[in-house]
Parts: C-alpha cells; structure tokens; sequence
C-alpha cells in the first residue's frame, strides 16, 4: 500500500500507510452531490482499498450534517455490505459542516490486518460498541459512541452524562480483560465545549483518580511517566442528543514484546 490520492465524482479519498498492516483512510467531499450519492462514492472508494489490501476497519468515524445521517449511512451499507466487509459497530457520527454539498463532510477510517484475519466485536449488553483484535504480540481494542445516556430516562445533567461515559468505559474494557490503564488514546466530541469544558474538566481528573491514573502520576516528573492518555476534545454534537460522546483506542500486552507507547509533546 503506498500513500496517495484517490478521487471518485464528488469526493476524494487520502491513503495513508502506518507500516504493513494498518493504514489511515480519510475522505472528504469536494464538490456538491447529493449525500446518498457522495456516500456511495467514497465508501466505494474505501471498499475497493479494504479489499485490495485484506484490511478492515477497526475505527470509524462520519462527519456531516446529522439531518441526512440515514441516506449516508444507507450509501455507506450500499458499498460495503456487497463485498461483507460492513463492521459490526456503527460509525461514530458527528456534526461537521462540509466545505463543499449538503450533507456528507467525510469521513475517517482506522484500517487493519489483524494476525487471525478477523476482528473481534465488542458489545455492550447487546449492543455493538468496537472491536478488538491480535497485532504484533499484542490486543488491540476500539470502543467508539460511548455516551452517559440511559435508554427511556430523562438526560442525565453533563456532569452526570461525562461521569456514566466513563463509567461505560472502564465496565466495558474490564469485560475484555483491561482497565483504563490500557488507554493509549481518547476522542471527545463535546456538544457544547466552551459552556462546561471546567466541569467536564473536573469530572474527568475526578474518574481518573478513581481508575488510579492520577494517584500513579501525582509524584511522576512528566506526563510521560504518568501514563495518562492522549486526549482530543473537540465541540460536535451527535444524533443521541447527548451532551458528549467518547471513543477510545486501548492497548493490552505493552512491554518488551508488544509495541512501545511512547508520550508526544509536539503537537
């Protein structure tokens, strides 16, 4: 697999390798097409890459107006399912204006070869939530729209939606053997960032402690040596309604045989 572009009507399609068996796709739309239509495109796009290099996507995300959601996802469902290579888990699905149509922004894929050839899903109860998989004397494991909604209640308050979010997390990932401990990476999409990011600041370092990650990094010198995840906050609302929504990337079997986890200060 080499690094490229590939173009399709609307969109376009950036391909970009992480080593042998794993490859970043990302898509946008660049001029005005219908979102069903813009859809198809791209996931065809993202099908023929996936089949030409036995990958399959471990992490996915969708950025577009949350109107037209359904005739993405049915675009989406129309050009994976053909060749079986639709993932169990939904995509995450976050707001996102688009420079170019009216509907679909893009879309961002995590891509890999997993050393049985299969990903694993994840469940939560019934309901599917991620993935895992065996890399390189390693697990990996995705969950992805972790919310601190409850089926049928009334919405929780913020604090009350940030603190569940966690919770789910770390119930989720004990199921499969880890703890957040195992957590590499964090994306949060905030529906209101700037009207509760100290709130939701403060809930966060509160579950933190209690996973015991900021106990274990209180007397570290760095953030390297506290081990804390790697964290994007970003404001997008989602279809649920939620005040926020969470993905996550753990890795279980670090060390001498498995990858290195290593702390990034320049960006």
């Amino acid at each position: 697999m080499k690094r490229r572009v590939c173009t399709d009507g609307a969109v376009q399609l950036h391909v970009t390798p992480a080593g042998e068996d794993q490859a970043y796709l990302t898509g946008c739309v660049t001029r005005d097409a219908s979102p069903i239509e813009a859809s198809q495109q791209l996931y065809g796009l993202i099908a023929g890459e996936l089949a030409a290099h036995g990958m399959l996507v471990a992490h996915e995300r969708l950025f577009g107006a949350l109107e037209v959601r359904q005739d993405v996802l049915a675009g989406r469902r129309r050009a994976l399912e053909g060749r079986g290579l639709l993932p169990a888990p939904p995509p995450t699905c976050i707001e996102g204006r688009p420079v170019a149509g009216h509907g679909l922004a893009g879309a961002h894929i995590y891509a890999v070869r997993p050393d049985a050839g299969e990903l694993e899903p994840v469940h939560d109860g019934q309901a599917p939530c991620g993935c895992r998989w065996q890399r390189g004397g390693a697990g990996f494991i995705v969950l992805q729209g972790l919310h601190g909604l409850d089926e049928g209640a009334e919405p929780p308050s913020r604090a009350a939606q940030a603190r569940g979010v966690f919770e789910r997390a770390g119930r989720i990932l004990a199921a499969q053997g880890a703890d957040y401990g195992h957590v590499v990476r964090t994306w949060i999409y905030i529906a209101d960032i700037l009207g509760w990011y100290g709130e939701f600041n403060d809930v966060r370092n509160a579950q933190y402690r209690r996973f015991g990650l900021v106990a274990r990094g209180a007397a570290a010198a760095s953030a390297e040596q506290m081990g804390l995840p790697a964290s994007t906050g970003i404001q997008g609302r989602n279809p649920l309604g939620a005040a926020l929504m969470m993905d996550l990337l753990a890795v279980v079997g670090q060390g001498r045989h498995g990858p290195q986890v290593a702390y990034m200060d320049n960006v």
